[in-house]
């Protein structure tokens, strides 16, 4: 049997004694490394906690904010077509109006026509082709009428691009007739704008400075001279006496 000596073995070899126990100095260094292992694996599990709370969240509000700008983009494309609706209703009704404005008053058309239509003229029907032009139908004892009225079209001012269409010689039991087409044209000053005092634009008649309605007029000063006061005559007692 071997009789070994260890620690006289371990001072020849030149290693250092063996020790098996912990010293309070290595017990407290596994404590602190133990504490902070657990606090920081405590604060990552509640920082992955609010983090996951934060992401749900975070996923909710924005699934609420696309479904806002869903809903919005929606009651936006109504509005637009609103918009349009209206601009397309406000242009129509700018478009009546302008023709509206520029068809010829009927009452001033044949009060004119009345005034240079020869005898024997007779209307049978009147069309309004445009805004401003119309086309005529009749009858004329003879094409010498027929030319007459032609001119008397042309050269009143009321009128313009008088046209004679057709002209053709009718027999019927009265006789015979030319029956006419004539297409005519109406000046400005037969239109319902130019008798519609309510369709006329206002005359620019200057505006009045505002200076001269707000200013008030300097006051005249007319100079007071002041009355003097009667002097009244003193006693040898120092007392004064009213005069009467």
């Amino acid at each position: 049997m071997i009789n070994l000596d260890i620690s006289k073995l371990a001072s020849e070899i030149g290693e250092p004694t063996a020790r098996f126990v912990e010293s309070a100095e290595e017990k407290r260094q596994r404590q602190m490394i133990f504490g902070f292992t657990g606090a920081f694996l405590v604060l990552f599990l509640v920082g992955w906690l609010v983090f996951s709370l934060l992401g749900k969240g975070a996923v909710a509000t924005a699934d609420g904010l696309q479904n806002d700008v869903v809903n919005l983009q929606k009651q936006n494309d109504a509005l637009l077509q609103v918009e349009q609706h209206g601009a397309t209703i406000a242009q129509r009704n700018k478009n009546a109006l302008q023709i509206l404005n520029n068809s010829p008053a009927w009452t001033n058309v044949l009060a004119e026509l009345e005034k240079i239509t020869p005898k024997g003229i007779v209307f049978n029907r009147f069309d309004v082709e445009k805004a401003d032009s119309l086309k005529m139908t009749g009858q004329s004892p003879d094409y010498q009428t027929v030319s007459r009225f032609m001119i008397s079209l042309a050269s009143s001012p009321s009128f313009k691009n008088v046209t004679l269409n057709n002209s053709s010689l009718t027999t019927r039991e009265s006789g015979a007739v030319v029956e006419f087409a004539i297409s005519f044209g109406v000046s400005k000053d037969l239109t319902l704008k130019a008798n519609n005092p309510l369709l006329k634009a206002p005359e620019n008649t200057g505006t009045v400075p505002v200076e001269s309605t707000l200013t008030p007029k300097p006051v005249e000063q007319v100079p007071v001279t002041p009355t003097p006061k009667p002097e009244t005559p003193a006693s040898s007692g120092g007392s004064s006496l009213p005069v009467l």
